[in-house]
């Protein structure tokens, strides 16, 4: 049984924070958030009326299959009205470590949006979490950045990415660093999210 608040459950073992140089340290990497927790991407087809050897699972996409395909898929999945699955890898991708957007269709083709770290120094982001749609993907980076303490993002399906934001802008990082999580986008656009540490009091 798992206790679920807002969605899926989330384990995260123990996470050590440096504040004096902003980076952050898994010391266990057994990190489960969202549907996409394991490094396989999975349809699990239940129906309750059926006894349980009755139940069938069919594998979508293995990461790591391709060379530039991302690893560790950690975030919830997008679905479109096509039943195409969007989501991010914590890493891998094009350029090693930075973690990707990626799609993949019914039939399990898999084809990476956006590889990050494309930019020198990751000013482009590392590591997106949970993405929220509406014609474009918006998500946040826990690193990376013009700063490097994160940044919030959109990529286009077409590839596109910019960046909106970089955390750690402001003098004493007040506006926050470490974002943590998805977003939450209103019918106005604004994106709303949290962070790990930074803000006025700097926790």
């Amino acid at each position: 049984k798992f206790a679920a608040c807002h969605g899926a459950p989330k384990l995260i073992e123990q996470v050590q924070i440096n504040h004096k140089d902003r980076t952050m340290h898994f010391k266990s990497a057994n990190i489960m958030r969202g549907a996409a927790a394991v490094t396989l991407l999975f349809l699990l087809v239940l129906t309750a009326a059926l006894p349980t050897h009755a139940q069938t699972e069919a594998v979508l996409y293995s990461f790591g299959s391709q060379s530039g395909d991302g690893t560790n898929p950690m975030a919830a999945l997008v679905l479109d009205k096509l039943g195409n699955l969007f989501g991010t890898t914590a890493s891998g991708g094009a350029n090693g470590a930075g973690g990707t957007v990626f799609e993949v269709t019914p039939s399990g083709t898999e084809k990476v949006l956006y590889s990050f770290c494309s930019k020198t120094g990751c000013a482009d982001g590392l590591g997106p979490w949970d993405l929220v749609f509406k014609k474009g993907f918006f998500g946040a980076t826990a690193s990376g950045g013009a700063n490097g303490s994160g940044a919030v993002f959109e990529v286009m399906p077409s590839g596109r990415q910019k960046v909106l934001y970089s955390f750690c802008s402001l003098a004493g990082c007040t506006d926050g660093w470490f974002p943590t999580g998805g977003l939450v986008r209103d019918k106005l656009g604004n994106l709303y999210g949290t962070t790990y540490s930074g803000g006025a009091n700097g926790n």
